[in-house]
């Protein structure tokens, strides 16, 4: 199992706020970088900077507001800078603005009911990934059932995650699945992390428990799993933790077809919209990213941390 020693290096408080600021100093460039980017591409049509949320409301430009429009990427960045300055303090006081142009209500409210229906369904994602590849590993020990059930779904998650997305979940509700089931099992399928958790379970378990180490610690008469447990921990959390970008885009895909689904990408997809005489609501796609960007950020920079703190040659 896993050492104390290597737990109190997983919670040391001096290696989080490393790691919190570290990655915080990055989201905030990559931040500042794609807000540059959306204030040279805000519509031309606005007498307003797309994060001026009073002008937003009113339609009019606010006093002492700085604005000018067709911004120059280069030459303009202390107007950029000032407009983004002015952001950010709103974005931690929790100020995200109307939702659109045409709806008053907070964006902050919309946000969080969003990202926690994404998050909730990725996470159902794996979850019913690693159960049904628990289960295709006993599956695995009858030739005709591996050859018959185990081999067709595990080829079918190697698929692109478009085609699983898409056609997959139309079978599954065709075939009287309920709504939300089907929504899970098609990103689950579709993701590769099926496949990803059966090769980890069924092949690496045999690697790892056939190294030197593994074979001395049998040999000695210590418990194999002790030794190896370690190791196949960091396995299940970089496969995880990689994979989630990809059932996100999967769920992308699924919110966009079903915008019942209330996700963030769908929150995205319908704010780059232009409808009539409204135009995209670009504070809204820029806001909605950041946070999508910062969540994923941080499970990466946190799934290195424990990558690092746990590994045995790290931690000779």
């Amino acid at each position: 199992m896993i050492e104390f020693k290597l737990l109190k290096k997983v919670f040391n408080v001096q290696l989080l706020f490393k790691l919190i600021t570290n990655s915080t100093l990055s989201i905030l460039l990559i931040s500042y970088v794609l807000f540059s980017m959306f204030s040279i591409l805000q519509n031309s049509e606005n007498d307003y900077y797309f994060t001026d949320y009073n002008a937003m409301e009113s339609g009019s430009i606010g006093e002492g507001e700085s604005y000018k429009s067709n911004l120059n990427l280069i030459f303009d960045q202390n107007i950029i800078f000032e407009n983004y300055v002015n952001w950010l303090f709103n974005f931690i006081q929790g100020e995200f603005g109307p939702t659109s142009y045409d709806d008053p209500n907070p964006l902050f409210k919309e946000i969080k009911l969003n990202v926690f229906s994404s998050l909730k369904l990725i996470c159902l994602g794996l979850l019913v990934s690693f159960i049904i590849s628990l289960f295709f590993l006993y599956l695995s020990s009858f030739p005709l059932a591996k050859k018959t059930i185990v081999d067709p779904f595990l080829s079918i998650s190697l698929f692109h995650i478009l085609f699983t997305a898409f056609f997959l979940f139309q079978v599954l509700v065709k075939i009287g699945l309920p709504f939300k089931l089907a929504v899970v099992l098609s990103i689950s399928l579709g993701s590769g992390i099926l496949f990803d958790y059966y090769t980890l379970i069924f092949n690496s378990y045999d690697t790892i428990i056939n190294k030197d180490y593994a074979k001395f610690s049998k040999n000695s008469g210590f418990s194999i799993l002790k030794f190896t447990f370690t190791e196949l921990l960091i396995n299940f959390f970089t496969i995880t933790l990689s994979r989630i970008p990809i059932l996100f885009g999967g769920l992308i895909i699924l919110e966009v077809y079903k915008p019942e689904l209330e996700g963030i990408g769908f929150l995205i997809w319908r704010s780059i919209q232009t409808v009539g005489d409204t135009p995209p609501a670009l504070h809204t796609v820029y806001i909605s990213s950041i946070i999508m960007i910062s969540i994923l950020f941080y499970i990466f920079a946190f799934n290195e941390h424990i990558r690092v703190s746990l590994s045995p040659k790290e931690n000779k």
